[in-house]
């Protein structure tokens, strides 16, 4: 099984008692801590370390920390940051929001609790981005995968057709083509709860199972659920959900779905789960293909 690496946390700040109160803090946390004693060090150790937070100290000679934060966000424009202020540096706290710092926390710290959900919600959102990056990098694959499928059906179709043909299945293809990436997704993309109700369907996927608009397979599946409108047992969808669970990625299937008219079509079910911190399933998402036979 793969190890979860623990997320790290770079600590910028001049005090040296802080720095290292701070630090021994997130390390009974088991967060993985770098730490740094000016702005310098701390720009040169978050371009090496890629944390997945910072916690940046306003008040710092030399370099401040809004300065830090606005390089940190030049180099990465959607960095995690939270900024450690005095009580009488709030102003300079809501400069830092107003660079791009997602949160910040008031100096001295009488309650650890306040720490440590400014960074439980920094990391929830980071999690999120990641998911969200990753998402998209396999529609794009799913988008280039059928690309590559269509051009292949144009070449097969000019090399078997007599030329009057050609010019139309070329035409039709284009438009397919076009009209595919353009317009709508490829494939079959849907959002459901882990009870067994779409959040979101696109209209892919509601042509696949022979539905007019995407409204119509949601109504549709309202009144039961997911897994006994569409699967072909109940229990399938179970098993599927555990398996995605535990392999916490995503995970492709080879089963059947139930069309409109009741008949079974071959699919490739490529889904995951979304988790939140307590290891619950927030929803799970996926894509659906239709598998030929």
């Amino acid at each position: 099984m793969k190890l979860k690496h623990p997320k790290k946390i770079l600590v910028v700040d001049d005090e040296d008692i802080l720095l290292e109160a701070l630090s021994d803090y997130l390390k009974t946390k088991d967060y993985h801590v770098i730490s740094a004693e000016n702005a310098f060090d701390g720009l040169t150790l978050f371009m090496s370390e890629k944390p997945d937070i910072a916690l940046v100290d306003i008040r710092m000679p030399d370099m401040d920390g809004l300065e830090l934060t606005a390089k940190i966000l030049k180099h990465e424009q959607d960095a995690a940051i939270i900024v450690i202020s005095g009580t009488g540096c709030v102003n300079d706290a809501i400069k830092a929001l107003k660079l791009g710092a997602w949160d910040f926390i008031l100096k001295p710290i009488q309650d650890m609790a306040i720490l440590d959900h400014a960074i439980t919600k920094a990391l929830e959102r980071v999690d999120l981005k990641k998911e969200k990056l990753a998402f998209e990098k396999l529609l794009k694959e799913q988008v280039r995968l059928r690309t590559d499928e269509l051009e292949k059906i144009n070449t097969r179709l000019i090399q078997e057709i007599d030329e009057h043909k050609k010019t139309e299945a070329i035409l039709k293809a284009n438009e397919n083509h076009y009209h595919s990436i353009f317009e709508n997704a490829p494939v079959g993309i849907f959002q459901t709860t882990p009870e067994g109700q779409f959040i979101d369907a696109n209209p892919a996927l509601a042509h696949m199972m022979g539905y007019e608009t995407p409204k119509d397979l949601i109504d549709t599946v309202k009144a039961s659920t997911i897994a006994n409108v569409l699967y072909e047992h109940p229990d399938i969808r179970s098993d599927i959900l555990e398996k995605a669970l535990e392999k916490k990625d995503w995970i492709r299937v080879e089963i059947k779905f139930r069309h409109k008219k009741g008949d079974f079509i071959p699919i490739n079910l490529i889904i995951k789960e979304s988790w939140n911190t307590s290891s619950e399933t927030k929803y799970l998402m996926g894509f659906v293909e239709e598998r030929c036979n």
